[in-house]
């Protein structure tokens, strides 16, 4: 009975073995627990993903393991790669690196033995990492020294602030000169006026290169967009700035048909624009003229500006203007008006000696376009008139600043509709 017993548990055991494979439940090096995860060389349960098998309780893939190649604890030697199970050479000019054949001498992670990695930038020939040609190794990556700021001319050469680099030299601009660690424009720096350290009092500006008392203009820039063909967004023609310490004073003109196409205003030297008062429409079937300023902002060589329209009006007529005022001027005050208060005049009390006053206007006539002529003291700086857009109307614009305290009348003779701005900008105060 016992002897019949003992041969019953064997039966068993055997069955359940078999079920045990069947059922996939049975690895190399145990039983595995169903639902276990991880394991040991001591036999915990590691349950593995099919192809795989279990290593001392490790998942490996007997076909491409170079440490277990077709069986467990079969390792290649350090020159052969493991490929369907079976140790071999790898081919000719390659060499086994970690289970993967390399070429020695190409290879930038194994560059002229194994493990030998290139720096970045680096690339490996005839088993020896450098930089490409042309470029030179600094430290831990490959630069060239006739372009790169950082090592212009020899390694660790950097160029001050604003400098460029040429033909392994740094440079300023043209038009910029170096003053200090920074590249300049001599000719309206407050700073450097004229000459490197020629630094201007408080209330007075640099103009040609000289200082003078007052506000000066800037740059000036300006497009224009005729209806049914405009752009979006509508940018500026490219103008160069000062640095820093100029106000922008922009004014915007855009819409049709009653709707307001103006959506944004930014520049690319990442200045914010504060809006002056609020928007004036222009003619009664047209759109809004606008004014906004940033004072104290960054300038720089290529300043452009952006009007940014609604998308449903983005090919729709459009004016902008935008004017750098240098001194470094704050706002003091503005008068707006449209079509109603215009056939009386527009007016504006300055309240600082010293004021520069920029006006601009918009007139749409239909028609010939009215003429805008500013009162005695003021000095033109443009004068834009849109006649070609679909409805046959026109846009006047005319931008006018001269310095010193003023108190008057901007009249117009607007045969149907406009509307103007005129904004007064003060110097900073004396010491």
């Amino acid at each position: 009975m016992v002897h019949e017993k003992r041969r019953g548990t064997a039966f068993a055991t055997s069955v359940f073995l078999l079920l045990a494979v069947a059922a996939g439940t049975w690895a190399c090096g145990g039983v595995v627990s169903p639902g276990g995860s991880g394991g040991s060389a001591e036999g915990a349960a590691v349950r593995c993903a099919r192809g795989l098998t279990n290593c001392d309780g490790a998942c490996v893939n007997l076909r491409t393991s170079a440490a277990d190649c077709g069986s467990c604890g079969n390792a290649c030697v350090a020159a052969e790669v493991c490929t369907r199970g079976a140790c071999t050479g790898c081919p000719t000019g390659e060499t086994g690196c970690s289970g993967t054949c390399v070429n020695l001498q190409t290879s930038a992670a194994n560059c002229g033995s194994c493990g030998a990695a290139c720096l970045a930038g680096e690339t490996c020939s005839a088993g020896t990492c450098a930089c490409p040609a042309g470029q030179t190794l600094c430290g831990t990556a490959c630069a060239n020294l006739q372009t790169s700021a950082a090592n212009c001319g020899s390694c660790g050469a950097a160029c001050l602030a604003g400098e460029t680099c040429s033909a392994g030299t740094c440079a300023c601009p043209a038009g910029q000169t170096l003053c200090g660690s920074a590249c300049v424009s001599t000719a309206s720096n407050p700073g450097n006026c004229g000459a490197c350290g020629n630094a201007c009092s408080t209330g007075t500006v640099c103009v040609a290169g000289a200082c003078v008392t007052g506000l000066a203009l800037g740059a000036t820039t300006y497009k224009n967009d005729v209806a049914g063909r405009g752009t979006n967004p509508m940018t500026t023609p490219p103008v160069n700035t000062e640095p820093s310490g100029s106000t922008f004073v922009v004014f915007v003109g855009a819409g049709i048909l009653g709707t307001d196409a103006f959506q944004s205003l930014t520049d690319n030297m990442g200045n914010s624009y504060t809006e002056i008062g609020v928007a004036q429409p222009y003619a009664s079937n047209q759109g809004e003229l606008r004014a906004y300023y940033c004072a104290n902002c960054v300038g720089g060589t290529g300043h452009t500006f952006s009007l940014h329209k609604v998308s449903s009006l983005s090919n729709w007529e459009a004016v902008l203007f935008a004017v750098e005022v240098l001194g470094a001027p704050t706002l003091d005050t503005f008068a707006e008006a449209n079509l109603s208060s215009l056939a009386t005049g527009l007016a504006v009390d300055t309240s600082a000696s010293g004021d520069m006053l920029l006006a601009c206007v918009l007139a749409a006539s239909y028609g010939s376009p009215d003429r805008y002529t500013p009162s005695a003291g003021f000095t033109l700086i443009d004068d834009q008139t849109n006649g070609s857009d679909s409805l046959g109307g026109a846009d006047a614009w005319e931008l006018a600043g001269g310095p010193g305290s003023y108190t008057g009348a901007l009249l117009s003779s607007l045969a149907k509709s406009g509307a103007a701005f005129l904004v007064a900008l003060a110097p900073p105060p004396a010491p």
